[in-house]
């Protein structure tokens, strides 16, 4: 989006000028069609369970799910998102706009191809943001889950209900891209979604909040300041009620893992725990949160990279064979559910 300056008056009568950027936003049926015309080019079962499912995946709302979080006054919000200067909602015209400060100059802006610069301080002051951002609705979720603007948050029956086409999801994957999988990988996810009954209701008991829900290089930059770095948070339009560890899952398969050992990927998974527990002023056991983080990262694998990899049928991605590969990383940390027995 290209800016455009905006003059202004003050109250003391002097003038000033500021960059804006002006967000048009597209009603959430346009997008549902976008998505699903992409489907209905790759074919066979998943065009068709696309097309039976396509208002059940989180885009319902999406165009005015910006709106509403940016309209909410929580300090904590305002920290960690972009600088509003005006929202605009017209139903009648289905006009969805939203005017914001210029990002261009936030660190690691649109870097989701390319993170050879993301260092530890970028990393541990996203995770330090985002526990901050997690917090506003950690204890909250049933209240803040009726917020109009959400849209359907998933539940345990919806993922059941839309098994095949999770399923066609996964078979279309693993056959287009058979190089970027190894011979279990499809097994063990076909696994997973076969398992859903029995796991989702576990995630969906979990403590939940307010989340991002697309928390990557593609939607995040950082502001640097005398007190050091600070997360900043765009695009929310996919923002929804799910466990917290969600954002840090997606957030971490971004990332260029093999920089790290499982005990510096353990300490970040840890990070966000502490600091989260230490916010929100709300006890979060160990052994429960390992076992949140790795049913978010069952989730992520089903609805989450599957899309991304529709997508990429059509659309070159570069982030996504880290993306992939990042992901199976993840799923071979020695992390335990809270019984004790290996997820």
């Amino acid at each position: 989006l290209e800016p455009r300056i905006i003059r202004y008056k003050k109250s003391d009568g002097s003038e000033g000028e500021t960059k804006v950027v002006i967000k048009f936003k597209p009603t959430d049926t346009e997008v549902i069609h976008v998505a699903n015309t992409v489907a209905q080019m790759c074919g066979g079962q998943l065009a068709a369970y696309h097309d039976k499912f396509k208002d059940k995946l989180g885009f319902k709302c999406c165009h005015v799910r910006e709106l509403g979080i940016y309209a909410l006054p929580d300090p904590r919000l305002k920290k960690y998102i972009p600088r509003i200067y005006d929202c605009y909602k017209n139903l009648d015209r289905e006009a969805f706009v939203v005017v914001m400060e210029d990002l261009s100059g936030l660190e690691m802006m649109n870097t989701a191809d390319n993170v050879s610069g993301w260092k530890r301080e970028h990393i541990e002051a996203a995770i330090d943001g985002v526990a901050e951002l997690h917090s506003i609705g950690l204890g909250r979720a049933e209240e803040m889950q009726l917020l109009p603007w959400l849209g359907e948050v998933m539940t345990s029956e919806t993922m059941a209900d839309l098994v095949p086409l999770w399923r066609s999801l996964v078979d279309h994957a693993a056959e287009e891209f058979a190089e970027w999988f190894e011979w279990n990988d499809k097994t063990r996810v076909m696994t997973r979604i076969h398992e859903i009954p029995e796991w989702w209701p576990i995630y969906e008991s979990l403590p939940r909040t307010l989340i991002h829900n697309d928390f990557n290089p593609r939607n995040i930059g950082f502001r640097r300041d005398d007190e050091g770095l600070r997360l900043c948070a765009y695009d929310w339009e996919l923002a929804t009620i799910q466990v917290p560890q969600r954002d840090l899952v997606e957030f971490l398969s971004f990332m260029e893992l093999e920089r790290y050992s499982d005990d510096e990927l353990m300490g970040f998974i840890e990070r966000h725990r502490a600091r989260l527990e230490e916010l929100s002023k709300q006890e979060l056991p160990a052994g429960q949160w390992m076992q949140g983080f790795n049913l978010a990262l069952r989730d992520f694998c089903i609805n989450r990279v599957p899309l991304y990899l529709m997508g990429h049928t059509f659309r070159n991605y570069k982030f996504l064979e880290r993306v992939v590969r990042s992901v199976r990383r993840l799923s071979r940390l020695q992390v335990c559910d809270v019984k004790g027995l290996p997820l």
